[in-house]
């Protein structure tokens, strides 16, 4: 256990000295510009039907799906921005 702590604290160290020498915090933080950004923003969630069959085939449902599965992504790039 205690090889892994210091493996992992190795790693954060690296890191820290690799970001020091960044100057630009769009060369470190990519996910504003990704494909996957982009289509979660523009979908278009006008609502027009009623849903017919399983909730997870409604596109509605789909796009929540994927807002959630983005902020796990924003959360790690905050934590990367501020390492």
């Amino acid at each position: 256990m205690k090889e892994i702590d210091d493996s992992e604290e190795d790693r954060n160290v690296n890191l820290e000295v690799e970001m020091k020498s960044v100057k630009d915090v769009r060369k470190v933080a990519k996910l504003l510009g990704s494909r996957q950004m982009r289509e979660v923003l523009t979908v278009n969630t006008n609502r027009s039907q009623q849903i017919m069959g399983p909730v997870v085939e409604d596109p509605e449902y789909k796009l929540i799906v994927q807002a959630n599965n983005l902020t796990v992504d924003i959360d790690n790039e905050i934590l990367l921005v501020h390492m």
